[in-house]
């Protein structure tokens, strides 16, 4: 048939096609690991606050032919905290700064985005993923594509 293409294929469904943008397949959470799809990667991390030093788990997303990194905090993301262009990663223990305790016996899971903001500043975002691996695909993303 020459359906709508947006909606359900159920025809006994006689609810407006507006609705039907909402009968999405349910994601409850964002994936663990990395994703690398089609250009980009995504994933989550454990970030540093820039002002108050806090660590917070953000959702992140490297879009590779821009070299653009940004971070949100809702797993949709749609509410973006922040983004800056990689130039690139600095590994855990190059890292001049105190890691959370949870993770600083383990600093193969930690490492640094270094690039700029988008006024044009240097800056570094400082992460750890919740294994070596993980961040090990982060890395090797960024350095295959930055």
């Amino acid at each position: 048939g020459a359906g709508a293409g947006a909606g359900s294929t159920d025809a006994s469904s006689s609810a407006p096609a507006a609705t039907a943008s909402v009968t999405e397949p349910a994601t409850p959470e964002a994936p663990v690991v990395p994703l690398v799809s089609a250009g980009s990667m995504r994933g989550v991390l454990v970030k540093r606050g820039h002002m108050f030093r806090t660590w917070k788990t953000r959702h992140f997303l490297f879009d590779f032919s821009r070299h653009h990194l940004s971070y949100y905090s809702d797993h949709a993301c749609m509410d973006k905290k922040g983004e800056m262009t990689v130039k690139r990663t600095i590994a855990g223990p190059d890292c001049k700064i105190p890691w959370p305790k949870s993770v600083a016996s383990n600093l193969a899971c930690c490492f640094a985005f270094e690039g700029t903001d988008t006024n044009g500043r240097t800056v570094q975002i400082f992460v750890y993923s919740d294994s070596a691996a993980d961040a090990a695909a982060w890395i090797d993303a960024v350095q295959k594509n930055a």
